[in-house]
């Protein structure tokens, strides 16, 4: 906006924008814009906010682990109450099971959580609905959470593809997170 509004009135600065008749927006602004460049790149411990962020971003990282392993208790339990099995099937007991001729790739694509059923060598780490089960999983499922929610791309899971159901080869903790 502020680009468009230069344009329109011929001017080189954004200060120069007149902002109302006889006012510009270098009256308005100009000193809170000093003030705050002072104060981020004069003032400011860079490294200390640097560290306090890292600090916090672990401690949510931390929050949301012990968040998803109180509701795995919580979905196990009702579960448990319900008769209904909450653990995931190991991908060797599946193949036992089916039998799969032939093993081909499939291509990338979204398959919901609900559709997967096992897991090929974590299968007692997460239960059905991908909650980690015990602490043993809290460091790698931290870092992908962190990972997350810095927005730093993460490699597709890799999936067996069971009839209409999938099991995981690669990728339960992205899967859990």
């Amino acid at each position: 906006l502020e680009r468009l509004a230069m344009y329109l009135q011929g001017v080189e600065s954004i200060f120069d924008v007149e902002w109302a008749p006889g006012i510009t927006w270098g009256e308005i602004a100009r000193q809170s814009e000093v003030e705050n460049c002072t104060l981020n790149f004069e003032q400011a411990d860079v490294e200390g906010l640097s560290r306090l962020f890292e600090r916090y971003e672990k401690e949510a990282a931390r929050q949301d682990f012990d968040a998803a392993l109180a509701r795995g208790v919580l979905v196990r339990t009702w579960l448990w109450l319900a008769g209904r099995n909450p653990d995931l099937l190991a991908l060797d007991e599946i193949r036992r099971a089916v039998r799969p001729a032939v093993e081909r790739y499939e291509g990338v694509r979204a398959v919901p959580v609900e559709q997967i059923i096992g897991s090929e060598g974590r299968y007692r780490d997460f239960d059905r609905f991908f909650l980690p089960r015990h602490e043993e999983t809290r460091d790698r499922w931290e870092s992908i959470d962190a990972a997350r929610r810095n927005d730093v791309p993460l490699p597709p899971v890799v999936l067996y593809r069971v009839g209409d159901a999938y099991v995981v080869r690669d990728g339960n903790h992205r899967v859990s997170v």
